[in-house]
């Protein structure tokens, strides 16, 4: 089952003390309402009960779907991450079993991130191409005149009727969509399948801008 811990956190804006439940871990197929709190970013914020301000947390998290045979685990500290792995690999026969079910582990620093990469896995796409992707059409704004460092993030987000796209955030609070079409995705993973495979790792990995760096280099 999925575990929590409370602490008691102080207010920045006010100073009130109160309650905190932070998600130790998630279990998404005996907990879907976590998931969703997860993707919408809920189960990361602190609502004070005194002055209604709102603020973003982000803690140690880890997001396993059983059923999908996916784990995320959510830290902003590189040493984290190893032990994670140390953990996985302590048990061979269960990493072994997990492997041949297909599964996939990664490591996020941010709380969107994590959201990120639940969906790219719900649409049964594979997020290594996503975030090539995402690079390559960074690369292609760039080039059409785009202020590259106007934007504030770029999100695969999934469209209408099973669609595939790309949310571009800019810092002005403007987003941008940009349709994938199922082609570019196999051709992406046909041209660079060979260089991906060799730039993954067994265990939980951050695949993100420095990794795509790693591909396109």
């Amino acid at each position: 089952m999925s575990k929590c811990i409370t602490n008691e956190i102080e207010c920045p804006e006010c100073g009130n003390k109160q309650n905190f439940v932070r998600w130790q871990s998630i279990l998404a197929d005996i907990d879907p309402q976590l998931k969703e709190k997860v993707l919408n970013g809920e189960l990361f914020v602190f609502h004070c009960e005194k002055c209604g301000k709102k603020f973003p947390i982000t803690y140690p998290c880890l997001y396993h779907d059983m059923g999908k045979h996916l784990m995320v685990y959510l830290t902003t500290e590189q040493e984290a991450i190893e032990e994670m792995n140390k953990i996985l690999f302590q048990s061979p026969e269960t990493f072994e079993m997990q492997a041949k079910q297909g599964y996939v582990y990664r490591a996020v620093g941010t709380v969107n991130e994590m959201a990120e990469k639940i969906m790219i896995h719900d649409m049964k796409l594979d997020d290594r191409v996503i975030e090539i992707i995402k690079m390559l059409i960074l690369f292609k704004s760039g080039n059409e005149g785009m202020d590259v460092d106007s934007i504030a993030g770029m999100f695969y987000y999934p469209g209408k009727d099973g669609q595939h796209q790309i949310v571009i955030m800019f810092n002005d609070g403007k987003q941008s969509f940009i349709p994938i079409e199922q082609n570019l995705i196999k051709e992406t993973m046909d041209n660079l399948k060979e260089s991906i495979e060799e730039n993954t790792k067994e265990g939980y990995q951050a695949i993100n801008v420095e990794w795509v760096g790693k591909i396109l280099a």
